[in-house]
């Protein structure tokens, strides 16, 4: 009788384990990973330019292995796990007026606005600029490149409030757009960007995507965890 009872308490805990992993919904959605992208930094012939040279390789290198940051993207919601933010995540939906940035260690989420104005420093002249998203304007090119297998499209986006820089962006439509908070002005394009970059004077500092897979996604790891506490932030 004992040994039934057991039994049955083990075919119920499979039971229920069962129904909750047939409950935890799927998502039809992309993995992207992207690393770091930087090319023509002017550097001279003295052993710190090729230090420099040197270092900024092995650095790209590195971040193209492991991935500086990884978003998880549907038509609807995104998700952006970064490594070099101490495992930040973004968690934002397509059309709301905020999003989400956790912290794990602190068990908390705060809630920022996509189009709140931000202070952009500008080194050489030493001041602040104020801006926000909507300041950006985008110009769509006809040229066309491949991308991990992917046929992407040129857009520029240019801020009259910095002269001179300019962003350059790939996108595929073939994946739903994607972005996290201060770069809300990606909600221009018709797609995803694969491959994006400030440009100035030749120099270009940026990321492009190294992997893309479509993928079944766990709804849950778009919403805050249920313990979290949120705090609202301008």
């Amino acid at each position: 009788m004992k040994n039934l009872k057991i039994l049955v308490m083990l075919l119920l805990m499979q039971s229920s384990r069962v129904c909750s992993q047939q409950t935890r919904k799927k998502l039809e959605g992309w993995e992207i990973k992207y690393g770091l992208l930087i090319q023509n930094i002017p550097l001279d012939d003295s052993d710190g330019g090729k230090l420099l040279e040197g270092f900024i390789k092995d650095m790209m290198l590195a971040e193209r292995e492991k991935g500086y940051f990884t978003c998880y993207v549907t038509d609807q919601q995104m998700r952006t796990e970064e490594k070099s933010s101490a495992d930040r995540v973004t968690l934002s939906r397509k059309g709301d007026a905020f999003y989400y940035i956790l912290n794990h260690g602190k068990k908390e989420a705060s809630r920022k606005f996509r189009d709140a104005s931000y202070v952009e420093e500008e080194m050489e002249d030493n001041i602040a600029i104020v801006i926000s998203a909507g300041d950006y304007k985008v110009s769509f090119s006809d040229e066309e490149k491949c991308i991990l297998g992917f046929s992407c499209r040129k857009a520029i986006f240019i801020n009259p409030k910095i002269p001179g820089v300019e962003i350059v962006v790939w996108y595929t439509d073939k994946i739903p757009s994607h972005y996290r908070g201060r770069e809300a002005y990606l909600r221009q394009l018709p797609g995803s960007a694969l491959e994006i970059y400030s440009q100035e004077n030749g120099m270009r500092i940026g990321m492009m995507a190294i992997r893309v897979k479509k993928i079944k996604i766990d709804e849950d790891i778009f919403s805050i965890p249920s313990d979290y506490r949120i705090i609202n932030e301008q």
